[in-house]
């Protein structure tokens, strides 16, 4: 699978659009070096008492995709996950929340929690062009590597997936097309072949 095929898939940011935070999950990390949230997206449920409770924070327009205040999970909307099972798009499985609003009462609008469970290999920068950019006018220049390559050798050929040691979603071509031509609210795609990360950010971890 050549990554042009392939594409991250995130959300809008936008001040309109209907947001969450969680109540319960907490930032520690585990004796895994996992935090409640790489866990849920991972699809790792043993430690979770279900459902999971969100509270809504902020917009008013119920999209398919809404941010949780982590920024690797999200939660999708019914109509989203039906779209998925009709479609036969795999690599994704769900999990029972619920979003009450500031007095605590529960929302109406059907969501659920959204785990990643494809796999491929690990991310190879190797492959990755290395280009120069400034960020600012007569700034100094900084090396990034252009073109992210997850390791396709070990991919399990899902539709939604996630490398090794990486939490950033990847869909395939078909999967985005789907989601595309439904319509699907709030969600971005960025195309593998065009994402652009500092060589030092890389470096550092």
């Amino acid at each position: 699978m050549n990554i042009n095929m392939l594409y991250y898939l995130g959300s809008k940011f936008s001040s309109n659009s209907f947001t969450v935070n969680s109540i319960s999950l907490t930032a520690e990390i585990d004796d895994k070096g996992k935090t409640d949230a790489m866990k849920l997206l991972e699809g790792q449920y043993e430690s979770f008492t279900f459902p999971i409770v969100f509270k809504h924070v902020s917009g008013k327009n119920h999209c398919d995709l809404i941010g949780t205040g982590w920024g690797i999970l999200y939660l999708i909307s019914d109509r989203m996950k039906k779209l998925l099972e009709e479609n036969n798009l795999t690599g994704w499985k769900s999990f029972p929340v619920e979003i009450v609003d500031n007095k605590g009462e529960k929302i109406q609008e059907v969501y659920h929690g959204f785990s990643i469970v494809g796999r491929s290999g690990s991310i190879n920068y190797k492959k990755s062009e290395i280009i120069e950019k400034r960020l600012v006018p007569n700034g100094p220049l900084s090396k990034y590597y252009k073109g992210l390559h997850p390791g396709m050798e070990n991919w399990d050929g899902s539709d939604f997936f996630l490398p090794e040691k990486h939490w950033g979603i990847i869909v395939t071509q078909k999967a985005k097309d789907i989601l595309t031509e439904r319509q699907m609210k709030n969600l971005v795609f960025q195309n593998l072949a065009e994402i652009e990360i500092g060589v030092n950010a890389i470096l550092k971890n």
